[in-house]
């Protein structure tokens, strides 16, 4: 089962997606978040869910102080419902089932920003910090009743917001997708794409040894990311 904030994603799924997701089935709803959360729980129904995948997620539209953020008490607010509250509920709803059976996998989508000092996408990295806590400790609740976890937290993944294409930094999400199911059940976070591993734990040891300068460099990042975010914008 694979729950995505919009129909047109949840439907794009199946064609991108290996052969070892094609057999999962997506229900989804357009209207309101709680039309989406209660028509999921109606389509659940006696349908046996073997593998969770929430995937849903929602970020800013640029890299922006927290204060300066346009309608920024309507972005917060959809961006905790959507990936803390929906996580939730989507886990809650499913795990009975698993329980009862002694087996199922429930993956969650974080982000390596959770990890690493991210200004700029303060609410959202909160978010996706909640997302790795709440996996881990799945994890050691629902493991000895047979139920596998794993929480998947790449960095930048190729899209329309992405400064720079480049494969090596900016995967696209099928990458991520198809390393991250090789690793289902041996470990229970993982970044999805080596060069991400390896860029956060660098970004990890920076901080940890030369504190200030690594906020000046994430600092300094996330600015031009905002800046050219903007600059582009505003050439349309």
């Amino acid at each position: 089962m694979i729950i995505s904030r919009t129909g047109p994603q949840a439907n794009n799924i199946p064609r991108h997606s290996d052969s070892k997701l094609k057999w999962l089935r997506s229900f989804w709803q357009v209207e309101s978040f709680t039309t989406r959360i209660a028509a999921s729980h109606s389509s659940v129904g006696p349908v046996e869910v073997s593998v969770l995948v929430n995937y849903v997620g929602l970020c800013y539209p640029q890299p922006e102080y927290l204060t300066e953020l346009p309608k920024a008490d309507k972005i917060y607010g959809r961006i905790i419902r959507t990936n803390v509250v929906a996580l939730v509920k989507m886990t809650a709803m499913v795990l009975p089932q698993m329980v009862t059976r002694g087996t199922g996998v429930i993956i969650t989508v974080s982000a390596q920003s959770a990890s690493i000092p991210s200004p700029m996408l303060t609410v959202y990295a909160a978010s996706k910090a909640f997302v790795e806590k709440f996996t881990e400790d799945l994890t050691i609740e629902y493991g000895p009743k047979g139920v596998i976890t794993q929480c998947v937290a790449p960095g930048y993944l190729s899209n329309v917001l992405n400064i720079t294409q480049n494969p090596l930094w900016t995967p696209h999400p099928e990458t991520v997708a198809e390393e991250s199911l090789d690793t289902v059940g041996l470990v229970a976070t993982t970044a999805g794409f080596l060069p991400h591993a390896i860029l956060g734990d660098i970004l990890r040891f920076m901080e940890w040894a030369w504190p200030s300068g690594a906020y000046r460099l994430v600092n300094y990042s996330m600015a031009m990311i905002r800046f050219h975010i903007l600059d582009n914008f505003y050439k349309f």
